[in-house]
């Protein structure tokens, strides 16, 4: 796998230099960066089990190479994330962990009205965090390999429309975690009119994804990989709303399309009172959004509320929830802070499962230039979860203070 994961990597590498034009001229920047982060995370379950308190150093070095001509665009970014996690009650013992990022991107005008881009890239971690998990913190080693092609095109001032496709593969080596393969298209036409005050958009996509699911089967107990396959097919319109200079609104709703299929021969045990044989679900969803924004001289604004369900009636039935909110301001040249707070509250029943929950959390960031290419960041973020069904609830504090150094070389 990883060597399929280096080929694809060069070959891309390899036609994005050519599709650029290296020999021809353009800026190549070469950036140099290393982050050390100190975090404190303490992981609290009201239960009094599997309360966590660690101390974490993260240690990022960074690598990151652009080259631009007048209509193309390459760039690569690879960096590596080297976790070490003290426990407060025993500071001798230590884990070490880490994430390997590397991904490739290309962009290139092929036309006065079309442009379209590439995006590749594969990321090693071997801390995967389930935070919140009634469990406690769940350490897992995940591969993933992401790829996107975007296509799009202007028709006039006014119209234009975009044709994305996409591929994910995920590997776990933990059996709470599926792997799957996931791939998907989705196209959008886009008009604007009222001198563009307001767009109008719609759009259609398909998805596919088939994952392995690590089921343990009562018979005797023992791990089995079985098969399982989602597609689904929907449609989204909406429209951006410029009500100012300041503020604008976004507005979209949609209508899927799901049908889940397991093998045949699945029999999943799910801590039930019964072994369920599964083969084939057909779920209709809906999904709206609407997003509130102002753009200052100083500051962006952000209010989003969203709304996933599912109908009662069907094999399954989900509403879920949720708000955020994002303030960015910058208080001085050197100084600027970060405010962001989400709330989400979800249901879901089925012949196999419920779930009714609750989360939220709220997160305070400021960053401070000290002086050029070295930033300091500190941060508090406290996470909150409560399981309506049995009644559980965890709380996770973290605090931070990062220190961030930078270097463009320009050739």
């Amino acid at each position: 796998m990883k060597i399929t994961v280096a080929i694809l990597m060069i070959a891309f590498l390899i036609c994005g230099l050519k599709g650029a034009g290296l020999a021809s001229g353009g800026e190549l920047v070469l950036g140099t960066k290393i982050a050390i982060k100190e975090t404190y995370d303490d992981n609290i379950h009201l239960t009094e089990d599997h309360t966590l308190e660690d101390f974490i150093t993260i240690i990022t070095p960074q690598l990151n190479m652009s080259f631009e001509r007048e209509k193309s665009r390459l760039t690569l970014d690879t960096h590596a994330d080297i976790k070490k996690y003290f426990r407060e009650d025993d500071l001798d013992t230590t884990e070490k962990h880490y994430d390997l990022y590397s991904g490739l991107s290309f962009y290139k005008e092929i036309a006065p009205d079309a442009s379209h881009r590439f995006d590749v890239s594969f990321d090693r971690d071997t801390s995967v965090d389930s935070e919140l998990e009634a469990s406690g913190r769940l350490i897992n080693d995940r591969d993933l390999l992401k790829g996107t092609y975007i296509y799009n095109k202007w028709f006039s001032d006014v119209n234009r429309a975009r044709v994305t496709l996409n591929y994910q593969k995920a590997m776990y080596e933990d059996i709470a975690y599926m792997d799957y393969d996931a791939a998907g298209s989705f196209f959008e036409f886009g008009h604007g009119f009222q001198n563009e005050r307001v767009i109008m958009y719609g759009g259609l996509g398909y998805n596919y994804a088939e994952g392995e699911f690590d089921a343990y089967t009562p018979i005797d107990n023992t791990s089995e990989v079985k098969g399982g396959r989602i597609s689904y097919i929907g449609g989204i319109s909406g429209l951006t709303w410029n009500l100012s200079p300041l503020w604008n609104v976004d507005v979209f709703g949609g209508v899927k399309k799901i049908k889940i299929t397991y093998d045949p021969s699945l029999i999943l045990y799910l801590g039930t009172d019964k072994d369920v044989l599964v083969r084939q679900e057909d779920i209709v969803a809906g999904v709206g959004n609407i997003a509130i924004r102002r753009q200052g001289e100083k500051s962006l604004f952000t209010l989003r509320g969203s709304r996933d369900i599912v109908p009662s009636g069907e094999d399954i039935s989900i509403d879920k929830i949720s708000f955020n909110l994002n303030w960015h301001y910058d208080l001085t040249a050197f100084l600027n802070a970060d405010l962001n707070t989400a709330w989400s509250a979800s249901t879901s029943v089925s012949n196999y499962f419920t779930v009714d929950s609750e989360t939220c959390f709220f997160e305070m960031t400021c960053h401070y230039e000290l002086m050029e290419n070295f930033i300091v960041s500190m941060s508090f973020k406290q996470s909150w979860f409560f399981d309506h069904q049995d009644r559980t609830e965890a709380v996770r504090n973290v605090v931070f203070i990062n220190l961030d150094m930078g270097w463009d070389h320009y050739f």
